[in-house]
């Protein structure tokens, strides 16, 4: 599970209210995005978890347009500091949290989600409509609304259903009717009923703009005089997908410090979350499965080649070394097996039958 950290962060502030630890910092969206999040780790059991935040107002959106979200007042004071306790919470839990400078949580989200989703079911918590474009076969949004009292399961099948519109439309819509929270502009005058109407009748925003020629009346002159504009809502709007991250899937699995979590809780006065339910839905991490010997020949299984973040031998989504099999003798041996094996397996990997390989 993937969680929108300012997204909620912002929602929870709104949505609780005032509350401060003795030694008087505010505190009641650091209560509420954990009571939130210990609900949802409840409800849905996921085994692996991470946190998006934006790093700062500065990113590569507002380089290519100055005015991205310029219509955004001040962060309540009560606000601000709540950003870095949440982050201290989050560290004493064992909860990784990810930010990278010019981007946005967003990216981050979208790009842990791609790199992820080959191997897991990707759920995305936020309160941002933007990542409903990451939605596919593999990946899920559920979307707060109502603040945090509500939240909507939206998927390939059900997004259109539940909002109005399909996920794949979301870029597209943007692009055309812009986005006022985000200060993305569009194209003046429509909004996201014309918009969905225009996608309707020509598939997609390369097709409206095609067939703006065609398109009647006022509307028409302005896709036609907002080409440049609607481009560039289109990449406001789009999501980046290739983050440079240092991050194994592995280093996600939910593993809660409840001893380290409790104290800092403690020192903020929030007394009301219990985390012994986050310990019991944390699924037991599992040693990778041994390797099957062969041991009248000393050699071993190896189901498939691997990859560098898959061993051949237990199929263990974790980094890998390379190794080449040799012949009889220790020696190398035209059209010998390559491939990858974890620690554990290589571990069990004799020398005179195996060699590591650059």
């Amino acid at each position: 599970m993937l969680v929108d950290g300012n997204s909620l962060l912002h929602r929870c502030f709104h949505a609780f209210p005032p509350m401060s630890a003795p030694d008087g910092r505010p505190t009641n969206a650091v209560f509420g995005m954990l009571r939130l999040l210990v609900n949802i780790i409840d409800a849905r059991k996921p085994t692996h978890l991470a946190v998006a935040f934006d790093l700062s107002r500065n990113s590569f959106r507002k380089e290519a347009y100055p005015e991205y979200k310029a219509n955004r007042k001040e962060t309540d004071p009560d606000l601000v500091p709540q950003f870095s306790i949440i982050r201290e919470v989050l560290k004493a839990l064992n909860i990784p949290y990810f930010e990278k400078e010019l981007y946005e949580a967003d990216d981050i989200i979208g790009t842990l989600a791609c790199q992820t989703q080959a191997d897991y079911k990707v759920k995305i918590l936020t309160g941002d409509r933007d990542c409903l474009q990451l939605i596919n076969e593999k990946v899920s949004v559920l979307l707060t609304i109502t603040g945090v009292s509500k939240l909507v399961e939206c998927t390939p099948e059900s997004t259109e259903k539940k909002l109005g519109f399909r996920h794949d439309q979301v870029l597209s819509m943007k692009a055309l009717a812009g986005d006022h929270s985000d200060n993305i502009p569009g194209v003046r005058g429509v909004g996201e009923k014309t918009a969905l109407s225009l996608l309707d009748k020509y598939g997609t925003i390369e097709g409206v703009i095609a067939s703006a020629s065609e398109i009647p009346g006022k509307l028409g002159e302005k896709v036609r005089t907002s080409v440049e504009m609607i481009r560039l809502s289109q990449q406001l709007a789009t999501i980046v997908c290739n983050v440079s991250l240092d991050v194994e899937p592995e280093s996600l699995r939910l593993r809660i410090n409840r001893k380290a979590g409790t104290e800092i809780l403690a020192r903020l006065g929030i007394k009301s979350i219990n985390l012994d339910g986050l310990v019991s839905q944390s699924p037991q991490v599992s040693k990778p499965a041994r390797p099957t010997i062969q041991h009248n020949a000393g050699r071993i299984v190896i189901p498939s080649t691997g990859s560098q973040q898959r061993c051949g031998i237990c199929a263990r989504p974790i980094p890998c070394r390379r190794f080449v099999e040799l012949g009889e003798h220790g020696k190398l041996a035209f059209g010998a097996k390559i491939f990858w094996a974890c620690r554990i397996c290589s571990a069990a990997l004799k020398p005179d039958c195996y060699k590591e390989i650059p």
